[in-house]
């Protein structure tokens, strides 16, 4: 392969790791903004939806916060360390492929996906803004419907 096709067949991996990346980031978004319009049903129609849940405060308090346990390291934190690793591999093949505009010698390397696996922690998934966002609306949410199922 000349340096030609070699920067060409880094840019077509790392657009396909990209590409990976961003369908699963869309679909993430059309299904948690889903479950949000769910639970804004469900504070609207909170005469209806406290029938729903234990007469018990404790239990009521406990299985929303089941659900936001749920919603955050269920159906989240796998889709960030999946989208993690995805923009990794993207990154890694951009940087594989500036290195040979430098280098016309450089071999591609592949990428160590240990590496990046290992480095989407826990930590960084907390302190991503999108996560916050995520964890933040899902929280404020249900702490409001709560309260309109307390008063009930």
């Amino acid at each position: 392969m000349n340096e030609k096709e070699r920067f060409d067949a880094c840019v077509k991996v790392a657009e396909f790791w990209i590409g990976r990346h961003d369908a699963r980031r869309d679909y993430e978004w059309k299904v948690s903004l889903g479950f949000w319009g769910v639970l804004v049903a469900a504070i609207h129609y909170s005469n209806e939806t406290s029938k729903l849940f234990p007469s018990s405060t404790c239990l009521t308090i406990l299985s929303l916060v089941l659900v936001f346990l749920f919603f955050l390291l269920i159906w989240l934190f796998p889709l960030w360390k999946r989208n993690h690793m995805d923009r990794g591999q993207g990154f890694h093949y951009i940087d594989q492929g500036q290195q040979i505009l430098t280098d016309s010698k450089h071999l591609i390397a592949p990428a160590d996906r240990a590496k990046i696996k290992s480095s989407g922690t826990f930590r960084k998934f907390i302190f991503e803004w999108s996560m916050v966002f995520h964890a933040g609306t899902i929280l404020a949410l249900l702490v409001v419907l709560w309260r309109t199922i307390a008063k009930d």
